[in-house]
């Protein structure tokens, strides 16, 4: 089984899960509600104010997560509130058959509330993680990188060919000549450093950060991460088709 295909059957499970937990839970808050003076009209739409926030406030938080934005105070403190207002509601309504009534009855909000952040975190890093299949093909076609130590979330580029028995110095330069033409234009715009100025001496020991210590370093975004990843790449690789040459 493949790992795209074993993520889809997670992603139904967890949506048949979260489907299944909302729709009792709602009949719990509405027999709740039509049970203190609610009339049945209203009755309907007080389920969907609570469960409904839940949803709201975290595709926010999954979209600013997505952005690399902070998370918003007033969404994160909806989603708070929700949850205790959904667990509340449906203990409420099964207090009065004990405490098994109410943990019975509580246990819907709860599978509906983890469902909904499992699936919502699923989405959040689908779009972040490569196959690990295309990586190591990819590894497998660059000269000198086989047995390399790479990242499986990194792309990986060709070899740029260095002319043999090119100078230290002058590898120095192609090095960072590959890493300039290879940086993104956006970093530089917001006043970022490039990469080679970074990773300057991850790049003359021919070790590729992680993406995430990409991230920190350079205090930038995913998409960004990636592009820098990509001139470092061109560097280590152009570096090591230069020592392949002088060996030969």
């Amino acid at each position: 089984m493949s790992d795209r295909f074993a993520r889809f059957l997670a992603g139904v499970a967890v949506l048949a899960v979260a489907v299944i937990a909302g729709i009792v839970s709602f009949s719990h808050i509405e027999a709740l509600a039509l049970a203190h003076g609610y009339t049945p009209d209203t009755a309907r739409l007080l389920p969907l104010s609570v469960d409904g926030l839940i949803l709201a406030a975290s595709l926010v938080l999954l979209v600013e997560a997505r952005a690399h934005r902070p998370a918003p105070r007033l969404a994160r403190a909806g989603l708070w509130i929700s949850i205790g207002a959904t667990l509340a509601a449906n203990i409420a309504h099964g207090v009065a058959y004990g405490p098994v009534g109410a943990v019975a009855n509580g246990w819907p909000a709860a599978a509906f509330i983890f469902a909904s952040e499992i699936l919502l975190g699923m989405i959040r890093r689908a779009g972040t993680t490569p196959a690990r299949e295309a990586v190591a093909e990819t590894v497998a076609g660059v000269p000198g990188m086989v047995d390399a130590d790479v990242p499986v979330d990194v792309p990986v580029v060709a070899a740029v060919d260095v002319p043999s028995g090119t100078p230290s110095p002058a590898r120095a330069a192609t090095v960072k000549a590959v890493a300039s033409k290879r940086a993104p234009r956006r970093a530089s715009g917001r006043g970022a450093k490039s990469p080679e100025r970074i990773f300057a001496k991850d790049v003359e020991r021919g070790e590729l950060p992680s993406l995430r210590e990409v991230k920190r370093r350079a205090r930038c975004g995913t998409d960004t991460a990636r592009a820098h990843l990509e001139a470092l790449q061109d560097a280590i690789a152009a570096q090591a088709g230069q020592e392949a040459s002088a060996d030969a």
